[in-house]
């Protein structure tokens, strides 16, 4: 469970839009605490955030959103951005790629949206790959997120936890390894890492993002399909590596497991940014 500041920082998003949201009925806590009021939110609604988001960016107001039917407002915003198509022509595209979602029957809990992932520092730690997809990724993981797990505890911090895996690829040019850092947020305080941990800074970089549930090896191939392909279909260019979101690990039941990747993008007119994570210090 996440306090609302973290909730709002994972979902790149206002304190104050959570508590209208929650005030209209569009996405309220999973859970009010009765003496203080403050309010909680389980991870599985990070999708129904993106939901959101997804369709702001459509131009749909929170009326809009609270209660029409999604598939018919689509369809209608579609015709009548086709009677204002040259001063519309961004939304438009944007409409039909949504319509193109529900026609091959994904939810639009399966949007991807685009948000800005602020600058973090990762406790991590550091394995060489192959290259990447499931096959030459999760026979590394798996020990190194036992391993770091174990630091953790033996640090004192809070095992319930966000775990991602970023990766520096600075180096395969010249035929070196692919690097993976898998990682934990930790904040300002933690200044020093248990070997063979150590702390790692990630930049901050707008983000094409998508959240999605099942097994890594059912999800990992069609959720950076689906990405990458939004990516070019919008305008945008990919820039580095994603970074990937283990939201929700179960090992009881895979199947439940919530996964969250963010793919660094730019315009193709603006600067590339920096992208790969680097040790502190």
């Amino acid at each position: 469970m996440f306090t609302i500041g973290e909730f709002g920082r994972l979902g790149d998003i206002s304190i104050r839009m959570l508590r209208h949201y929650d005030e209209i009925g569009l996405l309220r806590p999973a859970q009010v605490d009765p003496v203080t009021g403050y309010r909680g939110y389980a991870i599985a609604q990070l999708r129904d955030l993106n939901r959101i988001v997804a369709l702001r960016g459509l131009g749909f107001s929170l009326a809009d959103i609270t209660g029409a039917e999604l598939q018919g407002m689509l369809l209608l915003r579609r015709a009548e951005l086709e009677r204002q198509i040259e001063a519309g022509r961004s939304s438009l595209a944007r409409v039909e790629a949504r319509l193109r979602a529900i026609e091959r029957e994904d939810e639009l809990a399966d949007a991807i949206v685009i948000k800005t992932a602020p600058a973090q520092r990762l406790l991590a730690v550091e394995r060489e790959i192959p290259g990447f997809g499931p096959d030459n990724i999760m026979p590394v993981i798996n020990p190194a997120y036992d391993e770091l797990a174990g630091i953790v505890a033996a640090m004192g911090l809070d095992p319930d936890r966000v775990y991602l895996s970023c990766y520096d690829v600075s180096g395969a040019d010249a035929g070196r390894p692919i690097i993976m850092f898998v990682g934990t947020p930790v904040a300002d305080e933690v200044t020093e890492a248990r070997a063979p941990a150590e702390i790692v800074v990630l930049p901050g970089v707008q983000v094409a993002s998508c959240v999605r549930q099942g097994t890594a090896r059912e999800v990992w191939p069609r959720i950076v399909h689906d990405v990458m392909a939004w990516i070019e279909e919008h305008g945008y260019q990919h820039v580095g590596p994603g970074r990937d979101f283990y939201l929700e690990l179960n090992d009881n039941e895979p199947g439940q497991q919530v996964f969250e990747i963010q793919a660094p993008l730019r315009r193709p007119s603006d600067p590339v940014p920096a992208v790969a994570p680097r040790r502190a210090g």
